[in-house]
Protein backbone atom coordinates (compact mmCIF):
# COMPACT_ATOMS: atom_id res chain seq x y z
CA UNK A 1 0.00 0.00 0.00
CA UNK A 2 2.83 2.02 0.61
CA UNK A 3 4.96 1.45 -2.60
CA UNK A 4 1.00 2.47 -4.54
CA UNK A 5 0.61 6.15 -2.50
CA UNK A 6 4.33 6.89 -3.15
CA UNK A 7 3.78 6.15 -6.93
CA UNK A 8 0.89 7.79 -7.16
CA UNK A 9 2.11 10.95 -4.98
CA UNK A 10 5.33 10.84 -7.89
CA UNK A 11 2.71 10.72 -10.82
CA UNK A 12 1.08 13.57 -9.45
CA UNK A 13 4.44 15.98 -8.77
CA UNK A 14 5.89 14.94 -11.54
CA UNK A 15 2.86 15.66 -14.08
CA UNK A 16 2.30 18.98 -12.27
CA UNK A 17 6.02 20.27 -12.12
CA UNK A 18 5.84 19.05 -16.26
CA UNK A 19 2.85 21.05 -16.89
CA UNK A 20 4.44 23.98 -14.86
CA UNK A 21 7.45 24.30 -16.92
CA UNK A 22 5.44 22.67 -20.47
CA UNK A 23 3.16 25.27 -20.70
CA UNK A 24 4.85 28.35 -20.78
CA UNK A 25 7.52 26.56 -23.50
CA UNK A 26 5.03 25.65 -25.58
CA UNK A 27 3.26 29.23 -25.49
CA UNK A 28 6.36 30.77 -26.57
CA UNK A 29 7.41 28.29 -29.10
CA UNK A 30 3.92 28.45 -30.98
CA UNK A 31 3.03 31.75 -30.53
CA UNK A 32 6.23 33.64 -30.55
CA UNK A 33 9.47 34.07 -32.47
CA UNK A 34 11.39 32.97 -30.33
CA UNK A 35 14.89 31.94 -31.42
CA UNK A 36 16.25 28.28 -31.41
CA UNK A 37 12.55 26.87 -31.78
CA UNK A 38 14.20 23.61 -33.46
CA UNK A 39 16.84 23.44 -30.46
CA UNK A 40 13.83 23.37 -27.71
CA UNK A 41 12.00 20.46 -30.28
CA UNK A 42 15.11 18.68 -29.90
CA UNK A 43 15.46 18.66 -26.50
CA UNK A 44 11.95 17.95 -25.47
CA UNK A 45 12.27 14.70 -28.19
CA UNK A 46 15.54 13.78 -26.59
CA UNK A 47 14.28 13.55 -23.84
CA UNK A 48 10.92 11.79 -24.58
CA UNK A 49 12.73 8.95 -26.47
CA UNK A 50 15.87 8.88 -23.78
CA UNK A 51 15.88 5.63 -22.15
CA UNK A 52 14.77 6.02 -18.40
CA UNK A 53 18.08 4.31 -16.50
CA UNK A 54 20.07 6.54 -18.53
CA UNK A 55 17.97 9.63 -17.25
CA UNK A 56 18.35 7.96 -13.95
CA UNK A 57 21.91 7.84 -14.28
CA UNK A 58 22.30 11.32 -15.56
CA UNK A 59 20.10 13.07 -13.09
CA UNK A 60 22.27 11.11 -10.21
CA UNK A 61 25.25 12.41 -11.52
CA UNK A 62 24.14 15.76 -11.29
CA UNK A 63 21.84 16.42 -8.29
CA UNK A 64 23.06 13.41 -6.53
CA UNK A 65 23.06 14.52 -2.76
CA UNK A 66 26.48 14.11 -2.26
CA UNK A 67 28.13 13.90 -5.27
CA UNK A 68 26.13 15.15 -7.77
CA UNK A 69 27.20 18.07 -9.72
CA UNK A 70 24.97 21.01 -9.08
CA UNK A 71 25.58 20.09 -4.53
CA UNK A 72 29.45 20.41 -5.33
CA UNK A 73 29.15 23.67 -7.43
CA UNK A 74 27.23 25.03 -4.48
CA UNK A 75 29.52 24.08 -2.55
CA UNK A 76 32.19 25.17 -3.92
CA UNK A 77 31.14 28.81 -4.47
CA UNK A 78 29.21 29.43 -1.13
CA UNK A 79 32.79 28.21 0.61
CA UNK A 80 34.79 30.14 -2.12
CA UNK A 81 32.48 33.21 -1.44
CA UNK A 82 32.77 32.87 2.13
CA UNK A 83 36.16 32.66 2.06
CA UNK A 84 36.83 35.72 -0.09
CA UNK A 85 34.69 37.61 2.36
CA UNK A 86 36.37 36.94 5.54
CA UNK A 87 39.79 36.90 4.06
CA UNK A 88 38.64 40.82 2.85
CA UNK A 89 37.28 41.59 5.48
CA UNK A 90 40.58 40.56 7.94
CA UNK A 91 42.87 41.96 5.46
CA UNK A 92 41.17 45.63 5.74
CA UNK A 93 41.66 45.44 9.50
CA UNK A 94 44.99 44.30 9.38
CA UNK A 95 45.78 46.68 6.98
CA UNK A 96 44.02 50.00 8.18
CA UNK A 97 45.86 48.73 11.63
CA UNK A 98 49.10 48.40 10.26
CA UNK A 99 48.78 51.21 7.81
CA UNK A 100 47.31 54.00 10.25
CA UNK A 101 50.24 52.57 12.96
CA UNK A 102 47.57 51.92 15.79
CA UNK A 103 49.81 49.55 17.75
CA UNK A 104 53.18 49.46 18.65
CA UNK A 105 54.22 46.42 17.02
CA UNK A 106 51.71 46.72 13.77
CA UNK A 107 54.51 45.67 11.30
CA UNK A 108 54.35 41.93 12.99
CA UNK A 109 50.52 41.72 11.98
CA UNK A 110 51.16 42.52 8.85
CA UNK A 111 54.01 39.99 8.48
CA UNK A 112 51.55 37.69 9.91
CA UNK A 113 48.98 38.32 7.60
CA UNK A 114 51.48 38.26 4.90
CA UNK A 115 52.98 34.38 6.47
CA UNK A 116 50.59 32.36 4.79
CA UNK A 117 51.67 32.52 1.45
CA UNK A 118 54.97 30.61 2.12
CA UNK A 119 52.99 27.90 3.70
CA UNK A 120 52.50 25.22 1.47
CA UNK A 121 48.65 24.11 1.16
CA UNK A 122 48.99 20.17 2.67
CA UNK A 123 50.83 21.73 5.40
CA UNK A 124 48.64 24.61 6.16
CA UNK A 125 45.71 21.62 6.34
CA UNK A 126 47.45 19.45 8.90
CA UNK A 127 47.52 22.20 11.14
CA UNK A 128 43.87 23.04 10.99
CA UNK A 129 43.21 19.32 11.14
CA UNK A 130 45.43 19.22 14.49
CA UNK A 131 43.57 22.53 15.78
CA UNK A 132 40.03 21.53 14.77
CA UNK A 133 39.45 18.10 14.42
CA UNK A 134 39.09 16.93 17.93
CA UNK A 135 36.70 18.61 20.73
CA UNK A 136 35.47 20.97 21.70
CA UNK A 137 35.60 22.33 18.15
CA UNK A 138 35.10 18.66 16.28
CA UNK A 139 35.02 20.52 12.45
CA UNK A 140 36.64 17.89 10.63
CA UNK A 141 34.67 17.02 7.16
CA UNK A 142 32.35 20.34 7.77
CA UNK A 143 32.44 23.33 5.49
CA UNK A 144 33.42 25.45 8.70
CA UNK A 145 36.76 23.99 8.80
CA UNK A 146 37.21 24.30 5.00
CA UNK A 147 36.48 27.81 5.08
CA UNK A 148 39.15 28.49 7.64
CA UNK A 149 41.77 27.24 6.19
CA UNK A 150 40.77 28.95 2.86
CA UNK A 151 40.40 32.53 4.67
CA UNK A 152 44.18 31.88 6.63
CA UNK A 153 45.33 30.61 2.89
CA UNK A 154 44.34 32.81 0.43
CA UNK A 155 44.47 35.95 3.48
CA UNK A 156 47.94 37.30 2.14
CA UNK A 157 46.37 38.00 -1.19
CA UNK A 158 43.35 39.93 0.17
CA UNK A 159 46.04 41.98 2.41
CA UNK A 160 48.34 42.99 -0.35
CA UNK A 161 45.61 44.30 -1.87
CA UNK A 162 43.87 45.99 1.19
CA UNK A 163 47.73 47.48 2.49
CA UNK A 164 48.89 48.68 -0.80
CA UNK A 165 45.36 50.49 -1.28
CA UNK A 166 45.42 51.71 2.40
CA UNK A 167 48.84 53.66 1.48
CA UNK A 168 47.70 55.51 -1.00
CA UNK A 169 44.57 56.49 1.22
CA UNK A 170 44.97 60.24 3.02
CA UNK A 171 43.97 59.50 6.20
CA UNK A 172 42.22 63.40 6.55
CA UNK A 173 38.41 62.09 5.87
CA UNK A 174 38.92 59.44 8.62
CA UNK A 175 40.17 62.21 10.98
CA UNK A 176 37.33 64.61 10.13
CA UNK A 177 34.92 61.78 10.92
CA UNK A 178 36.64 60.73 14.44
CA UNK A 179 36.40 64.43 14.86
CA UNK A 180 32.56 64.28 14.96
CA UNK A 181 32.63 61.08 17.12
CA UNK A 182 32.60 58.13 14.88
CA UNK A 183 34.51 55.04 16.17
CA UNK A 184 36.89 53.26 14.23
CA UNK A 185 35.11 50.20 12.92
CA UNK A 186 32.11 52.89 11.81
CA UNK A 187 34.74 54.94 10.15
CA UNK A 188 36.21 52.05 8.31
CA UNK A 189 32.83 50.88 7.46
CA UNK A 190 31.51 54.10 6.45
CA UNK A 191 34.19 56.11 4.96
CA UNK A 192 37.14 53.42 4.31
CA UNK A 193 36.01 50.95 2.68
CA UNK A 194 33.54 52.64 0.29
CA UNK A 195 37.15 54.81 -0.81
CA UNK A 196 38.55 51.35 -1.34
CA UNK A 197 35.33 49.45 -2.68
CA UNK A 198 37.27 49.04 -6.26
CA UNK A 199 40.60 47.23 -4.52
CA UNK A 200 38.53 45.37 -1.95
CA UNK A 201 36.11 44.12 -4.68
CA UNK A 202 39.58 42.99 -6.75
CA UNK A 203 40.49 41.54 -4.20
CA UNK A 204 37.72 39.22 -3.57
CA UNK A 205 37.38 37.74 -6.76
CA UNK A 206 41.06 36.84 -6.91
CA UNK A 207 40.37 34.86 -3.92
CA UNK A 208 37.11 33.65 -4.75
CA UNK A 209 38.82 32.68 -8.13
CA UNK A 210 41.88 30.51 -6.45
CA UNK A 211 39.31 29.41 -3.75
CA UNK A 212 36.85 27.83 -6.54
CA UNK A 213 39.96 25.70 -7.63
CA UNK A 214 42.06 25.36 -4.37
CA UNK A 215 43.20 21.50 -4.21
CA UNK A 216 46.17 21.08 -1.72
CA UNK A 217 44.04 21.92 1.26
CA UNK A 218 40.83 21.07 0.64
CA UNK A 219 41.68 17.01 0.00
CA UNK A 220 42.82 17.18 3.14
CA UNK A 221 40.15 18.31 5.30
CA UNK A 222 36.55 17.49 3.17
CA UNK A 223 34.51 15.02 4.21
CA UNK A 224 32.08 12.79 2.03
CA UNK A 225 29.36 15.59 2.42
CA UNK A 226 31.53 18.52 1.84
CA UNK A 227 33.85 17.45 -1.51
CA UNK A 228 34.46 20.48 -3.56
CA UNK A 229 34.93 20.52 -7.40
CA UNK A 230 38.76 20.64 -7.35
CA UNK A 231 38.64 17.73 -5.10
CA UNK A 232 36.15 16.02 -7.81
CA UNK A 233 38.28 16.59 -10.48
CA UNK A 234 41.70 14.56 -8.87
CA UNK A 235 38.88 11.72 -7.69
CA UNK A 236 38.09 11.53 -11.75
CA UNK A 237 41.32 11.96 -12.90
CA UNK A 238 42.30 8.98 -10.40
CA UNK A 239 39.67 7.02 -11.36
CA UNK A 240 40.48 7.27 -15.05
CA UNK A 241 37.56 9.03 -16.07
CA UNK A 242 38.97 11.37 -17.85
CA UNK A 243 36.13 12.48 -20.01
CA UNK A 244 33.58 13.39 -17.43
CA UNK A 245 37.01 15.41 -15.54
CA UNK A 246 37.56 17.24 -18.51
CA UNK A 247 33.86 18.12 -18.87
CA UNK A 248 33.82 19.46 -15.64
CA UNK A 249 37.26 20.75 -15.60
CA UNK A 250 36.10 22.78 -18.73
CA UNK A 251 32.91 24.18 -16.57
CA UNK A 252 35.12 25.27 -14.30
CA UNK A 253 37.22 27.20 -16.80
CA UNK A 254 34.38 29.00 -18.32
CA UNK A 255 33.35 29.90 -14.67
CA UNK A 256 37.00 32.07 -14.09
CA UNK A 257 36.48 33.41 -17.57
CA UNK A 258 33.18 34.87 -16.12
CA UNK A 259 34.17 35.91 -13.17
CA UNK A 260 37.51 37.36 -14.89
CA UNK A 261 34.74 39.37 -17.35
CA UNK A 262 33.03 40.39 -14.01
CA UNK A 263 36.34 42.02 -12.25
CA UNK A 264 36.99 43.94 -15.59
CA UNK A 265 33.35 45.32 -15.59
CA UNK A 266 33.09 46.18 -12.22
CA UNK A 267 36.91 47.44 -11.16
CA UNK A 268 38.60 47.69 -14.34
CA UNK A 269 40.76 45.95 -16.74
CA UNK A 270 43.68 45.54 -14.20
CA UNK A 271 42.06 44.45 -11.46
CA UNK A 272 43.67 41.52 -11.22
CA UNK A 273 47.12 44.14 -11.07
CA UNK A 274 45.34 46.84 -8.86
CA UNK A 275 47.42 47.87 -5.47
CA UNK A 276 45.83 51.13 -4.74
Amino acid sequence: MTSLVNSLLLATETATISVIFAAPMAWAVSRTNMPGKATVWALVLGAFILPPYLGAIGWILLAGPNAGFINLAWRTLTGAGASATFSVLLALLAAYIVTRKLVRFGEALGFLAMAPFVIPGIVMAIGFYAAFARPPFALYGTAAIIILAFTARFLPIAYASASAAMGVLHPEMEEAARILGCGRLRTIARITAPLLKKSLLGGWLIVFIVATRELSAAIFLVGPNTRTMAVLLYDLSEAGNFEVAAALGGILLALTLVLVAMGMALSGRDFMLRRG
